[in-house]
């Protein structure tokens, strides 16, 4: 059987130009996820990553407790199967000519906001309805030269697919919220649609752990935030 613990990084820098970056929130939320697996004594046979720079930030604070330990961690492999999906780079792109044809979104922005919060909610509104669309396969025509949601579910399932075949090994890997998704796609067979409302509600550097083996897939726990004590620490966006 294959553990695989899978974690979404740390807060991101949302709403600024760069959104690949760690917060200093997002820094803090891996460095007690690492010192939380530490207590726990999760040894790890791999320890992998997405391409991201959020990812490699993330893995970087999540190891440091790790490195004041004598509990030996493996080299840290990158692998293309858990880059993020294209979601946000679609709503950019169509949500001008959506804003003008659909009359949620009209509503949502008939007004300005005014706060930052009001601005996320905002926006958060604008990409479930946008990304629920691409979900379901409404927006294939105009999103031929985007990745669509379809094909970064496979492509995650075939990484996941090649672990599976390390058994009785233990891994990490530090990647997105789409990732997260995926997984839980595969391992409870839910539809597209389900899949991306699963990526919506995930908070930043939880752990999501399955079993793998041949005979079954299951899921022992999802979006797990027990390494943040402080309630304030605990952030989906």
């Amino acid at each position: 059987m294959t553990t695989i613990y899978m974690i979404r990084h740390g807060q991101a820098s949302v709403l600024s130009d760069n959104y690949d970056q760690l917060s200093d929130l997002g820094k803090k939320q891996a460095q007690l996820l690492g010192e939380y697996f530490v207590e726990q004594n999760i040894q790890l046979d791999k320890i992998i990553r997405g391409p991201l720079y959020r990812h490699e930030q993330s893995t970087q604070h999540f190891i440091e407790a790790y490195q004041k330990t004598k509990i030996e961690i493996p080299p840290i492999e990158i692998r293309e199967a858990f880059r993020e999906h294209q979601g946000p780079k679609m709503v950019r792109e169509l949500a001008p000519s959506l804003l003008q044809e659909e009359e949620y979104l009209k509503e949502i922005h008939a007004k300005a906001a005014v706060t930052r919060q009001e601005a996320i909610r905002k926006y958060l509104r604008t990409y479930e309805y946008i990304t629920r669309l691409w979900a379901r396969g409404e927006l294939d025509e105009r999103t031929a030269h985007i990745q669509s949601w379809k094909t970064f579910n496979e492509i995650v399932v075939d990484g996941i697919q090649e672990l599976e075949k390390e058994k009785r090994k233990t891994i990490a890997i530090i990647a997105s919220g789409g990732n997260v998704a995926a997984l839980m796609a595969y391992v409870l067979e839910l539809s597209p649609e389900k899949a991306m409302e699963v990526s919506w509600i995930m908070d930043n550097s939880s752990v999501t752990k399955v079993y793998l083996s041949s005979k079954r897939k299951s899921v022992h726990y999802f979006n797990c935030t027990s390494h943040l004590q402080d309630a304030t620490m605990i952030t989906t966006i």
